[in-house]
């Protein structure tokens, strides 16, 4: 949301409630962001005080007092605690506003091996992998 240039990651909420800031300040309702991999829905009044966190589905009235910041995660290379894959569904209409984190199932087994046989560095490998397999 910020100027050209200023490719900042919404890592924490700190980071949301400034992107949320900006976003109202250009007159927009909300805003979706990617590349951490990491899905979130916050929804930040005009207070600014601590997000209200939408989970995975929501509908909402449009209300200029609220403002959105979605990340929807990633398909592949998830970054989230519980390894699932997830996309963005939204949808405005009527005045309100719906969104969907939707899981995509896949057959992860065979999903670390093709990143095991990939030829990546064993260190890439490693890193990519970890994201699917649970910890020892």
């Amino acid at each position: 949301p910020w100027d050209y240039g200023d490719w900042r990651y919404l890592y924490t909420d700190a980071d949301a409630r400034d992107a949320a800031r900006t976003l109202r300040e250009r007159g927009f309702f909300g805003g979706g962001f990617g590349h951490t991999h990491r899905r979130h829905a916050l929804a930040f009044d005009t207070t600014e005080t601590a997000p209200l966190a939408l989970g995975d589905g929501w509908e909402l009235p449009e209300d200029p007092s609220r403002t959105l910041v979605v990340d929807p995660g990633s398909i592949g290379q998830p970054r989230h605690t519980d390894g699932r894959s997830t996309y963005l569904r939204l949808e405005r209409e009527g005045g309100q506003v719906r969104g969907k984190l939707v899981s995509v199932r896949y057959d992860v087994t065979a999903h670390v091996r093709a990143l095991r046989e990939a030829g990546l560095s064993a260190a890439t490998s490693a890193k990519l992998c970890r994201y699917f397999e649970p910890s020892p």
